[in-house]
């Protein structure tokens, strides 16, 4: 059995992965990275909603708590919980053309 036939057996096998449509996580998330960008804490006490089918995530609380950000391939939204829309930044990825240039593989 290889590693990956283990993880999805013990979240629920391939039929559990058929039948979701979406997910919920309540995590906090910290570490080096986060630190090294002076923002500790900017992942703390967050709830992500995302699609098991298509790549779209909704992180709720950040960049504030009062906030949420809001990722499709296409397009990244900052906004606030109400439906305001703060920021948008249409093709996200071209923004790390730099490091695929640099050789370091796709981000």
């Amino acid at each position: 059995m290889t590693l990956l036939d283990e993880v999805m057996q013990a979240h629920g096998g391939s039929r559990l992965r058929r039948e979701s449509r979406h997910f919920t996580i309540h995590t906090s998330i910290d570490g080096d990275i986060i630190r090294r960008h002076k923002t500790p804490g900017v992942l703390g006490n967050v709830v992500i909603n995302g699609s098991a089918r298509d790549q779209h995530v909704c992180i709720t609380g950040f960049p504030q708590r009062d906030q949420r950000g809001i990722y499709w391939p296409d397009r990244v939204v900052t906004g606030t919980i109400s439906g305001t829309t703060l920021e948008t930044r249409d093709n996200p990825q071209a923004r790390f053309e730099d490091f695929r240039v640099r050789g370091l593989g796709t981000i």
